[in-house]
């Protein structure tokens, strides 16, 4: 199903044993959002890169940002009022609290690992 796809998706973008694989894997999820941008999708794929966001690689994380804002602006116009919102209020500024935690915290993201 879908969702299994975007799940194994965010398993292969937290695989440890070689970055091409993670890196890979976020594009999928855009591509997976680009072909089938119904909500639940798109919703799905913005909340697995969100988690990506969080993993200890730079590039990963690095990627994973990049992807999201551009699976964001590429599909936005497709968003509904309460898309936005959840994609503001919970994606992005999750995104930034997390961050702005992370360097109040001396370096620490929300799981105690240092960046």
């Amino acid at each position: 199903t879908r969702d299994a796809i975007i799940d194994c998706c965010l398993a292969f973008g937290r695989a440890r044993h070689d970055i091409n694989t993670s890196l890979t894997a976020t594009g999928m999820l855009w591509s997976l959002a680009d072909r089938d941008p119904s909500r639940s999708t798109v919703d799905a794929v913005l909340s697995r890169l969100a988690e990506l966001t969080r993993d200890s690689r730079a590039e990963v994380r690095n990627c994973s940002v990049n992807t999201l804002f551009s699976c964001v602006v590429g599909l936005g116009g497709r968003f509904v009022d309460e898309q936005w919102c959840v994609c503001l209020r919970d994606t992005m500024f999750g995104i930034l609290d997390r961050i702005t935690r992370a360097i109040n915290d001396g370096g620490a993201d929300s799981d105690g690992k240092s960046n």
